[in-house]
């Protein structure tokens, strides 16, 4: 699956800096889908779990929504005519991006994404400002739900790392005891 690039380079920051300096920019979803790999990957290996897929869904909603909100901007947003083309290049490779994502959580989860709306503030493809706002305000909280769950996925790997070392910590302890028995038995 290719992911398309910005013409001249445009990466996330720059473009969010030049938006936010002339109000006419946006972004939309995280594109840490890097913290659902491990899930992914056991999937496709047969070893998805119910919370991997609840985790999963979770993210198919978020990347549906970056896509929507993505594909309205470059349809119906008087400003993004105005953008320079650098920006519009990177708003049009952003909504591949997304819907990439959306595509191989889709072929995990093998649900395609149920809702059929979303619903956005008043003015949000109208002015330049408003969509700033919601998109930053949205990004900051996709950031967010990704690191929860690359925290919980690290609690839990801690964890479990934590009760193999107790419990190889333990069987040796017990081959211990059974030598020192042993010893014992064959001195007796």
């Amino acid at each position: 699956m290719s992911v398309a690039t910005p013409v001249h380079g445009t990466d996330r920051r720059q473009f969010v800096g030049r938006a936010a300096a002339s109000g006419a920019g946006v972004v939309v979803g995280g594109s840490a889908i890097e913290a659902f790999l491990p899930a992914i990957a056991a999937a496709h290996k047969g070893g998805v779990k119910e919370r991997d897929l609840e985790i999963l869904g979770a993210a198919q909603i978020a990347e549906a929504l970056a896509v929507t909100t993505y594909t309205n901007i470059i349809n119906t947003a008087p400003f993004f005519a105005h953008l320079e083309s650098d920006d519009q290049g990177y708003l049009k490779a952003a909504r591949e991006e997304e819907m990439s994502h959306y595509l191989l959580e889709e072929s995990v989860t093998k649900k395609p994404f149920s809702f059929t709306t979303f619903y956005y503030p008043s003015q949000m493809f109208a002015d330049a400002q408003t969509t700033l706002n919601v998109l930053v305000t949205l990004e900051d909280a996709f950031i967010a739900a990704y690191l929860r769950t690359v925290h919980a996925r690290a609690a839990r790997a801690a964890r479990r790392i934590s009760l193999v070392s107790r419990l190889r910590a333990n069987s040796r302890g017990d081959l211990r005891v059974r030598q020192v028995r042993a010893r014992l038995a064959r001195s007796a």
